[in-house]
């Protein structure tokens, strides 16, 4: 609600790409500790994860002319150090708008549509992945983008998002 809803809006809907700079760095240090590298037992820095945008259907992005996760991810990426891995999910079929549909009809409408590309396969098995999304509402699409990542061989998948809309999300909303 509020100016973080107008935020949110105006990037996502507006074309206000300049909000994307100061929304991703409020995520980026919401989500410090899930950029952070790694250490082993050893004390030594591990690898950082990937921060992964969460895909538009091409269509979409066209029509919007950009895609907003994607800038948030920029700047997160910029701003923690960390790799940003842009076009390593992709929306292989248009789906609905989400906006509309039930909590529970969100998952079946994206049954699918979300793959990890061919070209990024290979450097994500094993990794650690930060998928970044503008609202998180019922938790569908970072499940979708998730389960796209586990498949390829991704070993834990966590997700930062700019706002929490509605009150679809329970407690065991996200199966990450």
């Amino acid at each position: 609600g509020g100016a973080a809803r107008r935020l949110a809006l105006g990037l996502k809907r507006g074309d206000r790409l300049e909000a994307a700079r100061p929304m991703g760095a409020w995520m980026a240090r919401a989500g410090a500790a899930l950029l952070a590298p790694e250490t082993d037992h050893g004390g030594g820095a591990g690898d950082r994860p990937w921060v992964i945008p969460t895909p538009l259907h091409w269509r979409r992005r066209l029509a919007r002319r950009s895609n907003q996760s994607e800038a948030l991810a920029a700047t997160i990426a910029r701003i923690s150090g960390a790799p940003l891995a842009v076009g390593a999910l992709r929306r292989i079929r248009a789906t609905p708008s989400l906006h509309g549909l039930s909590p529970a009809a969100r998952p079946a409408a994206l049954e699918g549509a979300i793959r990890a590309t061919p070209r990024w396969r290979g450097r994500l098995e094993g990794a650690r992945a930060v998928v970044v999304d503008d609202v998180l509402t019922t938790g569908a699409t970072l499940n979708a983008c998730a389960d796209a990542l586990h498949a390829v061989g991704v070993r834990r998948v966590d997700v930062i998002a700019f706002a929490r809309a509605g009150r679809g999300l329970s407690e065991e909303g996200l199966s990450l």
